[in-house]
């Protein structure tokens, strides 16, 4: 859920009132393989697709990671950002620094995004 949507998301988005729940979903019997099942049944074809869909997601957070990284670094060599961002390392020239920022601008909005919804659930309780 949004935090920044306040009061009402909390009441019209609560779990009593979804009928799509994804924990229920999976522990209900479920699996995120159901639709290579029923197209494929349940043998190694099914199990081998859910592997390759699992490996292509981690893979896509690895490319994440590193496009996010060049791109601050780029912005930082074209002088958007500051210079220190474009520090590279000197054995393999990697934006290091870049990387490194980014991901602490990244875990800090992650904490202040579950921070608000922290706020939010203590303020809006459900009457």
């Amino acid at each position: 859920m949004n935090p920044a949507f306040g009061c009402q998301a909390k009441i019209l988005f609560s779990p009593e009132n979804l009928t799509f729940d994804i924990v229920n979903l999976y522990v209900g019997g479920l699996s995120p393989t159901k639709g290579y099942e029923v197209v494929f049944g349940t043998g190694a074809a099914t199990k081998f697709l859910g592997l390759l869909a699992v490996a292509g997601l981690i893979a896509s957070f690895h490319t994440i990671i590193f496009a996010y990284g060049r791109n601050i670094y780029s912005l930082s060599r074209a002088g958007y950002f500051p210079k220190w961002l474009s520090v590279t390392g000197e054995k393999r020239k990697t934006p290091h620094v870049a990387l490194i920022s980014g991901g602490v601008i990244g875990f800090l909005i992650s904490e202040v995004i579950l921070l608000r919804a922290l706020i939010s659930s203590v303020i809006c309780k459900p009457k």
